[in-house]
């Protein structure tokens, strides 16, 4: 009898450390798991923020675009100096 439990507890401690090697990996995968989900977390934080970046400067290079297209097409607004000599009436100069 005592010889089938000796081969119990055997059979028991050999179990026993299996098992302990097995949480040991598993707790080491759950830590690289989490290390690496707050990896890929602050990775893709930064490529938002310099995709936001990103558009924020077309989009301010666009309007300058749109504010340089409006300009041609608008013809130039005569000066006031200009508008006044339109008005007065052409007299011809005599000479003597």
């Amino acid at each position: 009898m005592k010889d089938k439990t000796d081969e119990l507890i055997r059979l028991y401690d050999k179990f026993s450390n299996s098992q302990r090697k097995q949480q040991s990996t598993l707790i080491i995968l759950s830590v690289v798991v989490a290390l690496s989900t707050v990896s890929y977390a602050i990775i893709t934080w930064k490529s938002v923020t310099a995709m936001r970046e990103s558009n924020e400067i077309q989009r301010q290079f666009l309007e300058i675009e749109r504010m340089k297209i409006e300009k041609l097409k608008t013809p130039n607004k005569p000066l006031k100096k200009d508008v006044e000599e339109a008005a007065r009436p052409s007299v011809p100069q005599l000479t003597r």
